[in-house]
């Protein structure tokens, strides 16, 4: 009993640190983009360095991810700029050809659907492991994707309706 006890404990702790890492993130992330926002930068501009930002001053804070620091930092600049690329640039493109709708979806589930393989890659395993060391389904990872690329289309579609409706 008292070494479930102490399991249960050890995973409190965790889980309460990494919710406090992920409050400093937030307030690393809004506070960098508010004052790179004051400086002129553009929002994808901002948004690329703020989110790097938050990441590498995140990854210090203890207990540190088990990968080193030269393989997270880079695949981070990619993540961040794979962001800014999926929802600035491409759904800009896109929606001269196609409904702005579909244009903001597509890339938001290619986007989620890459984030799959992003622990592999970091952390240079072979599996794709959850919380408690149960392997995700790729089928269930391609069924979220699918529901945020939706949200992101329904969202995308209420505010283009937003901004014609005001002109």
């Amino acid at each position: 009993m008292d070494e479930k006890q102490n399991s249960q404990d050890e995973f409190n702790r965790s889980d309460i640190t990494q919710r406090f890492i992920g409050l400093i993130g937030i307030i690393i992330f809004i506070g960098s983009l508010r004052i790179l926002d004051a400086l002129g930068l553009s929002a994808p501009i901002a948004f690329f360095i703020a989110g790097i930002l938050d990441l590498f001053v995140t990854y210090w804070i203890t207990p540190r991810p088990r990968v080193p620091f030269r393989r997270y930092a880079p695949m981070m600049v990619l993540f961040c700029l794979w962001v800014v690329v999926a929802f600035w640039p491409i759904p800009a493109l896109l929606s001269k050809t196609i409904p702005v709708e579909l244009a903001y979806a597509l890339p938001a589930f290619v986007f989620t659907l890459s984030l799959y393989g992003l622990p592999i890659i970091v952390s240079g395993k072979r599996m794709h492991w959850g919380k408690n060391k149960h392997e995700i389904a790729f089928i269930n990872w391609i069924l979220g994707c699918g529901v945020v690329s939706l949200i992101v289309g329904g969202v995308a579609m209420i505010l283009h309706l937003f901004t014609h409706t005001l002109k």
